[in-house]
């Protein structure tokens, strides 16, 4: 049996693929065992890609655990994690109401963790809510944008609060990766969230980017940490 990855993206359309598919994919060809989640509802519309969020989005997560536990080929006592921006903040909330990883989950690798949103961020979005306005977000490729009607769950986010729900026999080793300048995250929120997962003060690692760390920064230490502390895919 081999050990297990399972990978969690922000906000993207079940056609694209994002740094979690990269990491994902350099794990299989390492011999580790991957799945992956795509949230429900996100979709295209030309060239715009709209995303519902809601927390059935942990229900998705949920499913692609069901159905990684029972690969008869995974090993249930080495289970990582690698999730990024809000994949980690439904991560973080199934953790809360879920035991099913209890035993065998160990490292998990957040990139730039959605824990809170950023106060800045909440003033505008709370305008937007009274205008009855969509929130565009900035990207670098397609535009993304969230419905007004889900932006009361955006600002209700809080990771942290949820992670201190998590079950007593739990026994995560947490990497975070966040950038200084993020716009969109609350900078203290997410350095509160390692600490309420026990994170090592290196593991906590911080760079001067915004809410998107470039991959070639992130990737490479995401695959190291998980690989590092599940050990070797060799069938044992």
């Amino acid at each position: 049996k081999k050990p297990l990855v399972l990978g969690i993206g922000g906000l993207l359309d079940k056609s694209e693929l994002g740094r979690i598919e990269e990491i994902l994919e350099s794990l299989r060809q390492r011999g580790y065992i991957s799945y992956g989640t795509k949230f429900s509802g996100i979709c295209k519309d030309g060239e715009t890609c709209v995303c519902p969020i809601s927390w059935a989005w942990i229900a998705d997560i949920d499913a692609t655990i069901q159905t990684a536990l029972h690969d008869p080929n995974v090993d249930i006592n080495r289970i990582g994690v690698v999730a990024s921006s809000l994949g980690a903040t439904m991560f973080d909330y199934w953790l809360a109401h879920h035991e099913s990883l209890a035993v065998g989950l160990g490292p998990y690798v957040s990139i730039s963790p959605f824990a809170q949103i950023h106060p800045q961020a909440e003033k505008y979005v709370r305008v937007l809510m009274e205008q009855k306005n969509d929130l565009a977000l900035p990207s670098n490729d397609i535009k993304r944008v969230i419905p007004n009607s889900s932006l009361e769950t955006v600002i209700g986010i809080d990771a942290p609060a949820a992670l201190k729900k998590r079950s007593q026999f739990y026994h995560i080793v947490p990497l975070t990766i966040l950038g200084v300048k993020d716009s969109q995250v609350n900078i203290e929120s997410m350095r509160y969230r390692h600490t309420v997962l026990n994170g090592l003060p290196q593991d906590l690692r911080e760079y001067n980017c915004g809410h998107n760390i470039p991959a070639e920064t992130t990737n490479p230490q995401a695959i190291e940490f998980l690989t590092q502390h599940l050990g070797s895919p060799v069938t044992a």
